[in-house]
């Protein structure tokens, strides 16, 4: 089946994965949330994991049958536009008031990494662009570049890019790189673009029942007992896994597009612009209120959750008034002739 026809047999079930993704983001701003008792509903920055296993279900789900130069503009008309932008503005920042940014630099040179998703070092050690939550997108370009060379495999191209996966991260575990780009992209996490894509291959011979469902449970289960009691187990395994078990009980779900589940869709749909967005957005709702003086108890509470509900507002008008057109615009300039990958 093309992934026109996967796409509609997905049907309501991509309905349920816009939903995760919004729950993915929304926890990963409360992790950023200073000094907020919120922040510990994500510590391990599990929502990051399953953003990975998302992606690499949907595109493999619908990448099949595309030229590799139609899928990499699509995957640049969605990624590329509200990135620059949002660099290119803490850039400003870093030249005209480097003291808020802290170890951001506005050189050019990294300035262009930034912008090319090249890895580097920042200054602190963290392997970061100057936009800092930009450091999963260098994990995503880098897969969108590698699933676009196997599309010229055909059928294959799944398989391909599963053996490619598994060498970056076997050589990643074997061999001490010096050069940053080398180091990051053969980190675990690219093994969690794989688990989405196994995730994938598995859906399309069996769609999974409602009872699959449980599986997510056993998967928060499995995210628990790690952060309670941490064994000694490579990322992939200790939260990329259990990711895929989440990413598989929301499948089973069937969610449709009404009543409660209408904002929480268009939320996920802006999943993407909350975040990227939220660390200033937050960082701007935390000041504010901190010199009203409502930082203590629960006032701080009802704070922290006005701060990611701004955020959340923040991300819709962003998805609505830049990120749509900006897509739209783009797509009617290049290659894609078909509709977009819908990730």
């Amino acid at each position: 089946m093309t992934w026109r026809g996967w796409g509609l047999a997905l049907g309501y079930r991509i309905e349920s994965l816009q939903v995760l993704r919004f729950l993915a983001a929304i926890s990963i701003a409360a992790r950023h949330l200073p000094g907020s008792s919120l922040n510990a509903l994500d510590p391990s920055g599990f929502g990051v994991d399953v953003f990975f296993v998302i992606s690499g279900f949907i595109i493999c789900l619908v990448a099949d049958g595309r030229r590799p130069g139609e899928f990499l503009w699509d995957r640049v008309a969605r990624v590329v536009p509200l990135y620059w932008v949002l660099t290119l503005a803490v850039t400003a920042v870093a030249m005209l008031a480097p003291s808020l940014l802290n170890s951001t630099s506005a050189e050019p040179l990294l300035v262009l990494q930034s912008l090319l998703f090249i890895p580097f070092m920042k200054a602190s050690g963290a392997m970061q662009p100057i936009l800092f939550v930009g450091w999963t997108l260098n994990y995503e370009m880098f897969f969108y570049v590698l699933f676009a060379l196997c599309l010229v495999a055909g059928r294959l191209a799944p398989v391909l890019m599963l053996t490619l996966l598994g060498g970056l991260a076997a050589a990643g575990h074997l061999v001490d790189f010096r050069l940053a780009p080398l180091e990051f992209w053969t980190d675990g996490y690219i093994i969690e673009f794989g688990l989405g894509i196994l995730l994938c291959l598995a859906w399309k011979r069996w769609p999974f029942p409602a009872g699959f469902a449980a599986l997510g449970a056993i998967g928060l289960v499995a995210v628990l007992w790690q952060q309670a009691s941490p064994l000694p187990l490579p990322r992939e395994l200790a939260y990329g896994v259990p990711a895929m078990l989440v990413v598989a009980g929301a499948l089973a779900l069937r969610i449709e597009r009404r009543g409660l589940w209408v904002p929480l869709i268009a939320l996920g749909n802006a999943s993407y612009a909350l975040y990227l967005s939220h660390p200033y957005v937050v960082l701007g709702a935390d000041a504010v209120t901190r010199r009203l003086g409502l930082d203590q108890g629960a006032a701080a509470l009802a704070t922290d959750v006005l701060a990611l509900g701004l955020a959340c507002l923040v991300a819709l008008v962003i998805n609505y008034g830049f990120e749509r057109p900006a897509q739209r615009w783009l797509l009617r300039i290049g290659p894609v002739r078909r509709r977009p990958v819908a990730t």
